[in-house]
């Protein structure tokens, strides 16, 4: 960072070691934070979108005997799902197979859910 705000350069260092939060530069504590989040959030988002486009699936073992759309599931079975479909359910989202940005009820899963979340989903607020 000191080096970076002696000869800046064209790059995501220099840029935050030169911003500004409300008039007062960023602390270092913060653009650490930044720095080290982000080849880590960069290098998630690059494999899910190469695993959604192969697609990747999720297997889960199945607790109780079900019926889903007519076909009968056991207990210990295992079913595959794909995320590319998580979110067109049509009976969780109105107009399932569009894009509406402003979506009220958006119960979605591209950032993942439960214990497995992306740090970008998550409000920060700093100051």
């Amino acid at each position: 960072m000191a080096a970076r705000r002696e000869d800046p350069r064209p790059d995501l260092i220099s840029h935050l070691v030169m911003a500004e939060v409300d008039g007062e530069p960023m602390s270092d504590e913060l653009i650490e934070r930044i720095l080290v989040l982000q080849p880590v959030a960069g290098i998630d988002t690059t494999w899910s979108s190469i695993g959604a486009a192969l697609p990747v699936n999720v297997a889960r073992r199945v607790t109780r005997d079900v019926e889903l759309q007519g076909v009968e599931i056991r207990a210990g079975d295992y079913v595959m799902m794909t995320f590319p479909i998580a979110c067109r359910d049509p009976e969780k989202f109105e107009a399932a197979d569009r894009v509406v940005i402003d979506r009220e009820r958006n119960r979605h899963v591209a950032f993942g859910v439960g214990i497995h979340r992306c740090l970008g989903s998550i409000p920060i607020v700093v100051g």
